[in-house]
């Protein structure tokens, strides 16, 4: 019933979009082979198609907002980042009303682009204008910006903190309870010279 409840208000603020466009929205369209994960720890590449299918019938599908060579699903072969995701857990209805008014009215709060109903709580994806290199020397700046995103969100629900290439329950897919995750548009895409400026890091050397 809250998961139903979160849905109707999600819907009263914001676009909601198909599973299949969500995938195509993060990953800009790419929709080559992608990276996902089973049971927390198995990884395998297939198509949006097939991860599409194999997610409606399983709790245990999740997807990295990222990209790997080779498919390996691993911090030292990160391809590409198209997003900094917060996962914020056990957020009933009252508590996403809370944060709805938080982004409404705090300017200054960066807003984020996707929120995904997961389940018992939701997922912030602040999404890039375009896919990020994942070069060695722009790690730290991108790990400190999702600490900062999640340190300004602390304090709505449960603030599970993840590293960059967590993978998350996309829409379309089963949650522990038999609902199914939904998808919606809550925002602009962000550039990471601005997102880094709101957030007070220091992102001069990113293109250095």
């Amino acid at each position: 019933a809250e998961f139903a409840d979160k849905n109707a208000i999600l819907r009263r603020e914001y676009r909601e979009i198909a599973a299949f466009d969500f995938y195509d929205f993060l990953f800009s369209g790419d929709l080559s082979e992608k990276t996902y994960v089973t049971e927390g720890k198995t990884y395998a590449s297939a198509r949006v198609e097939d991860i599409l299918e194999i997610s409606s019938f399983r709790a245990d599908v999740y997807i990295p907002p990222a990209s790997f060579f080779n498919g390996a699903y691993r911090t030292v072969c990160m391809k590409q980042v198209f997003a900094l995701v917060l996962d914020i857990d056990n957020l009933n209805p009252a508590q996403l009303h809370r944060l709805i008014d938080t982004i409404r009215t705090k300017p200054e709060l960066p807003t984020p682009t996707l929120i995904i109903n997961s389940g018992s709580g939701v997922h912030l994806y602040f999404c890039f204008e375009k896919p990020i290199d994942a070069y060695k020397r722009r790690l730290p700046t991108l790990r400190e910006m999702l600490a900062k995103l999640a340190a300004v969100y602390t304090g709505h629900g449960k603030m599970d903190r993840h590293p960059l290439i967590q993978s998350f329950r996309p829409p379309g897919a089963q949650t522990k309870l038999g609902d199914i995750a939904t998808a919606y548009t809550t925002g602009l895409r962000w550039t990471v010279p601005f997102l880094a400026a709101i957030l007070g890091v220091d992102a001069a050397q990113w293109e250095g």
